[in-house]
C-alpha cells in the first residue's frame, strides 16, 4: 500500500499513485501473468498467513455470516436488478435468463462452501482487481488501493483476483485471451500442487468466490450506468457471463477439475472446437 502523509477523523490519506495498473502490464506483455501473480501473492504473505491482531480484528466477519462478503453479497442479486432500459436489447431476453441460472447454481454452490477455510486463514487484501495492483515503474513491486480487509486470506484473495481477470480476459482481443489464459493455467498448476490432498476443496471455493465475482461485478456494470470503467462490460455483459455458464454447470456437475478445464477452455474460446480434452497440467493426480 502507498505510505499514508495523513490521518483525519480515521481516513488514512495516501498520494495519488501514478505508474502502470496490472491490466496495462498485462495487455503489453501477456506472458508475464504468472510471474506477476506469484510475485503479488507473496508481497501479501504476511497479510494472508500472519497478520497483526489489530488487521484480524478489523478483517473478522459479521455477527451471523458464515460465508465471505463477496458471496453473500452476490447471493442477494438476481436477474430483477438488471434496468427496465435493458429490456430494449435485442440480448435483453438471454441476458436475464443466464442471471437467472447463474443465481440459481451459485445458491446452490455456497452452501457446499468450508467455512472454516476461511476463518483459520489470514486476512484478505479484499476487491484485487487488476486496476488496483499498481507499478510505479517496470521493476518496482506492487503498491495496492484501496483495501477492503475481510476474512479469507489468499483463498478469498485469489478467487477475486481471478474473477477480475476472467472479466479482464473476456474484453481482449482472441490472441491476448490466449496468453492470458496459458498465464491463469500455469499459475493455478503451481498453487494446486501445492495444495496436494485438498486441492479439491481449494480449488471448489476458489471456483464458487470467482463465479461470485463475476456475477457482481456485471449486474453492478448494469446497474451502475455512471461508472465508466465498466462501460464495455456494460455495453457486452454477456461474454463474461457464458464463461460463468460454464463454469457453474461442469462445477455441479462433474466437480472442480472438469469446471476449470470447462472454463479454461471458455475463455479462450474453444468449447465448441478443441477436442483434445482437458489440460492434464490443471489437475494434479
Amino acid at each position: 500500500m502507498p505510505e499514508p502523509v495523513t490521518l483525519t477523523n480515521g481516513v488514512m490519506i495516501t498520494p495519488w499513485v501514478g505508474g502502470t495498473s496490472l491490466a496495462g502490464r498485462l495487455r503489453a506483455d501477456p506472458a508475464t501473468l504468472t510471474e506477476l501473480l506469484a510475485a503479488l501473492m507473496d508481497d501479501l504473505a504476511e497479510l494472508h498467513h500472519d497478520p497483526a491482531d489489530q488487521l484480524r480484528q478489523v478483517a473478522s466477519p459479521q455477527a451471523g455470516r458464515a460465508m465471505p462478503l463477496v458471496v453473500a453479497t452476490a447471493l442477494n442479486r438476481s436477474a430483477t436488478d438488471i434496468p427496465a432500459r435493458q429490456s430494449m436489447t435485442a440480448e435483453a431476453g438471454e441476458l436475464r435468463a443466464l442471471v437467472g441460472t447463474l443465481s440459481t447454481r451459485l445458491a446452490r454452490l455456497a452452501p457446499q462452501l468450508d467455512s472454516t477455510m476461511f476463518t483459520r486463514a489470514g486476512v484478505a487484501f479484499g476487491q484485487l482487481t487488476p486496476s488496483r495492483v499498481r507499478y510505479t515503474d517496470p521493476h518496482s513491486r506492487a503498491v495496492l488501493i484501496s483495501p477492503i480487509l475481510g476474512p479469507g486470506g489468499d483463498l478469498a484473495d485469489s478467487a477475486t483476483l481471478l474473477g477480475h481477470l476472467h472479466l479482464f480476459a473476456v474484453t481482449c482481443p482472441p490472441a491476448l485471451r490466449s496468453d492470458l489464459t496459458e498465464g491463469i493455467e500455469a499459475w493455478l498448476s503451481g498453487r494446486l500442487a501445492a495444495c496436494r490432498s485438498t486441492w479439491r476443496e481449494w480449488l471448489y471455493a476458489v471456483l464458487t468466490l470467482w463465479t461470485a465475482t463475476v456475477h457482481t461485478a456485471v449486474l453492478d456494470a448494469l446497474t451502475l450506468p455512471l461508472d465508466l470503467a465498466t462501460a464495455r462490460l456494460r455495453a457486452h455483459p454477456l461474454p463474461a457471463l457464458t464463461v460463468l455458464d460454464s463454469l457453474t454447470r461442469d462445477l455441479r456437475r462433474r466437480g472442480p477439475g472438469a469446471a476449470l478445464n470447462a472454463t479454461l477452455a471458455a475463455l479462450t474460446d474453444t468449447v465448441e472446437h478443441d477436442n483434445a480434452g482437458p489440460a492434464e497440467t490443471t489437475t494434479p493426480r
